[in-house]
């Protein structure tokens, strides 16, 4: 090699190696902070102050007909899906497809989201954080201000009084799946906040037992095509195993719109 060209060379991998540290340093580790953070906010939301409504989750699943009947809810009823929405926490956690069946008789409906309280719990919700502190847990006690019952052409409004905040949401859902939550925030502490929604989607127990509860006609045949987390980085899928998480190994993306890492836990 010549000497200008083992020069050109060198300067090439000099460049490339100081591009790779100033990428991890303002890219990466800043990403990975700011997941850190979230899941750290999740993970206080049954600690917040002013989030929860002060009643402790019973220990062990309870019967699905019991937990329904004992919570405050309000019902939707759309073209696709019906169940319910429980006003603590303002979770969707009763939802059921009402053109797919558990047996070919077709009387009782696939069940995909449960209540936290049952076996194979399995819902989702946004919460509101101040910094590190969610003011909007899984918990808070929402009141239903508006509308009777959820459907296609009737949305209906919760509202949250949470600590120097107020919520009002508005829920909406499409002829098909899709769910809207419109949010309007009232700071009410005469102090600057630096809020920031937080999306959540739980699934509680073993994926092949939530298959058997769920679809039992297709646990037998059914398998898991991917065990971890899933995320979309910039528009791109990424699939991330468990094991690499054990060893404390740190989760590669940038925090970018439409960014986000879930623990959905398998695919079958």
């Amino acid at each position: 090699m010549e000497p200008q060209e083992q020069r050109n060379f060198l300067i090439a991998m000099a460049a490339m190696i100081a591009f790779v540290f100033l990428y991890q340093y303002f890219v990466m580790e800043p990403a990975q902070k700011r997941y850190q953070a979230e899941q750290a906010a999740i993970a206080a939301a049954t600690q917040a102050p002013g989030t929860d409504t002060g009643v402790a989750e019973v220990l062990g699943p309870r019967p699905l007909e019991e937990v329904l009947a004992g919570d405050g809810r309000v019902e939707f009823d759309a073209d696709a899906v019906d169940g319910s929405i429980r006003l603590a926490g303002a979770r969707i956690d009763d939802l059921s497809f009402k053109q797919f069946y558990t047996t070919v008789d077709r009387v009782e409906e696939i069940r995909l989201l449960r209540p936290e309280a049952t076996e194979g719990g399995y819902f989702g919700t946004y919460y509101w954080a101040d910094g590190n502190t969610l003011v909007a847990g899984r918990n808070s006690a929402w009141t239903q201000i508006a509308g009777e019952k959820l459907t296609t052409s009737t949305p209906i409004t919760l509202r949250l009084e949470a600590e120097g905040m107020t919520v009002e949401r508005e829920i909406s859902i499409d002829a098909n799946y899709m769910f809207t939550f419109r949010d309007t925030l009232t700071n009410t502490s005469g102090a600057a906040r630096n809020l920031r929604a937080i999306g959540s989607l739980e699934r509680h127990g073993d994926w092949k037992r939530f298959l058997e509860i769920t679809d039992p006609a297709s646990a037998a045949s059914g398998g898991p095509a991917h065990l971890g987390l899933m995320g979309v980085v910039e528009g791109d899928l990424r699939l991330q195993k468990y094991k690499p998480l054990f060893q404390a190994k740190k989760i590669s993306g940038e925090s970018k719109d439409g960014t986000f890492f879930s623990d959905e836990g398998g695919w079958w």
